[in-house]
């Protein structure tokens, strides 16, 4: 990753600010790192794991390394763990937690390390004389979906670039001299035992969240707010988060036989609800929610509305975003030629195929994905449009309202916007006036609101007082009692078949 040449090139620049580091090294079975930095002249001490994972063997280490650094008279520890288990963090409250990404390893590489991203305090990506600018943001932009509190500072640690002010930046943070008082993060504290029994007598309740990727960030430090206030309320929120920028869809995770199953599902991944094989595993465990929050009457509602168990949040409407607006007027979606669409795995390219097939045939179906630019986002389906490679696309409305009415335009289908819903679902896992209490807290009126003035999405909770300029009478959706009846099996085996890249996980 570039860790210990991160550390040769900042060990001197802090030395020069007037600080006395030292360093502990942890890895596993050898390491002659020790010898790099006590030549440079600062103490160092190495642990080695063995066959437990280095991140544990720091936590049950750290009150000797805080002695040890006491007795060699310095005033900075750094510590660099190896860190291989990706699922452990050895953070606590009172140090600076780094996370270091190498970035040649993968555009991906960041959803792939779990608690030593989420929970870092900055993050260093190493390598960057190696990779484009596109690149560069694309990674940081994934930082930024997982932890958007996390500082970031691109470096080449060879060269010396940018090291300086991650310097800079750690010299300016608080200090604490005495850890005595010092616990682990409060997400690293959570065992599965203490999940079973509530932490420090708290209710612990698992919430599993995959909704409006383009918007997620706000999600996030929304979701971050309501944490403490439950917290106050003796409620210890875990928010597990799936889709785009993390390692697997929800769905992919719910199909595995081995997957915890969660308290609360907040999900716009409908193959959790619409894919029997997923669906069952939690359907006659769930409460009957559907008014638990009080709806708006509207006519997409009853597009959406499937079971007691499933309470609708929100609708994203997919309209078009065109250079031809006469031929959207007069042709229904499948008669549009030069048409894009995306969302291969996020359920917007197989809701669109699911409506298609319930209304004109399978066939129709198949037709539609093989004549059409199918994209592994909606984005991709509206660039398209942007850089003439297709003359419509059915996106999310939030896109098309980006048309000048020159030479783009929005325009809704013939049959209607088609809408991606999402749903909330609570398990009989929670008593369920917690459960009731923490559906109300997430569709409240500040996120409702959020939600349609940023993302022009139909939102379903009363409390909202806005109006998404697709509320119009008439929408494309499948029926509940079609999906009920569709075979997920014959589904899956079509949709592949036209497009190889989706996931398939049974």
């Amino acid at each position: 990753m570039g860790k210990t040449a991160v550390l040769k090139s900042l060990l001197p620049l802090l030395d020069q600010s007037g600080e006395s580091p030292c360093v502990c090294k942890i890895d596993c079975l050898q390491s002659k790192d020790a010898v790099t930095f006590q030549k440079m002249k600062y103490p160092c001490v190495t642990g080695l794991s063995g066959d437990i994972c280095p991140d544990h063997f720091l936590v049950s280490n750290l009150p000797e390394l805080w002695q040890w650094t006491d007795a060699m008279q310095r005033n900075l520890l750094v510590i660099e763990t190896a860190g291989l288990c990706h699922r452990c963090s050895p953070a606590t409250k009172h140090m600076l937690a780094g996370c270091v990404v190498d970035c040649t390893v993968s555009c991906k590489a960041p959803g792939q390390l779990g608690p030593m991203l989420t929970q870092a305090d900055f993050v260093v990506l190493t390598k960057v004389d190696m990779i484009s600018q596109a690149e560069m943001e694309i990674i940081c932009w994934q930082i930024g979906q997982i932890n958007p509190q996390a500082k970031i500072f691109p470096v080449d640690a060879l060269a010396g670039y940018g090291i300086d002010l991650l310097a800079q930046w750690l010299l300016t943070q608080p200090r604490h001299m005495d850890f005595t008082e010092d616990t682990l993060s409060p997400s690293a504290t959570l065992s599965n035992s203490t999940k079973e029994r509530g932490h420090l007598g708290m209710k612990h309740v698992l919430l599993y969240w995959s909704h409006i990727c383009v918007l997620h960030r706000q999600e996030k430090m929304f979701l971050a707010k309501l944490t403490e206030k439950l917290r106050a309320r003796g409620i210890e929120l875990e928010v597990r988060y799936f889709g785009l920028g993390y390692p697997q869809h929800m769905f992919e995770y719910l199909a595995q036989p081995n997957a915890e199953l969660p308290d609360i599902i907040v999900s716009a991944d409908l193959e959790v609800f619409e894919d029997s094989r997923i669906y069952n595993k939690i359907r006659h465990s769930l409460y009957n929610v559907e008014e638990w929050v009080p709806l708006r009457n509207i006519p997409s509602l009853e597009q959406v509305c499937r079971a007691p168990e499933l309470l609708p949040v929100a609708s994203i409407p997919l309209t078009y975003f065109t250079h031809t607006p006469e031929s959207c007027r007069t042709k229904r979606l499948t008669e549009q030629t030069s048409l894009a669409f995306g969302g291969i795995n996020n359920s917007a390219v197989k809701t669109v195929v699911k409506y298609i097939w319930e209304a004109y045939g399978k066939q129709a179906a198949e037709n539609i994905l093989s004549s059409s630019l199918v994209t592994d986002m909606p984005i991709g389906a509206y660039q398209a449009v942007r850089q003439q490679q297709a003359n419509t696309a059915l996106c999310p409305s939030l896109y098309g309202l980006r048309a000048d009415e020159k030479e783009t335009f929005l325009y809704t289908p013939q049959e209607g916007a088609v809408l991606i819903p999402s749903y909330f679902c609570a398990r009989k896992s929670l008593p369920e006036d917690v459960a009731r209490y923490i559906a109300n807290e997430i569709l409240c009126q500040e996120l409702c609101d959020f939600y349609v003035a940023n993302g022009d999405l139909i939102l379903y909770p009363a409390c909202t007082t806005l109006h998404s300029k697709q509320e119009t009478g008439l929408f494309a959706c499948p029926s509940a009692k079609w999906l009920e009846a569709l075979d997920p099996e014959e589904f899956l085996a079509m949709y592949t078949k036209h497009l190889p890249s989706a996931v398939n996980v049974f």
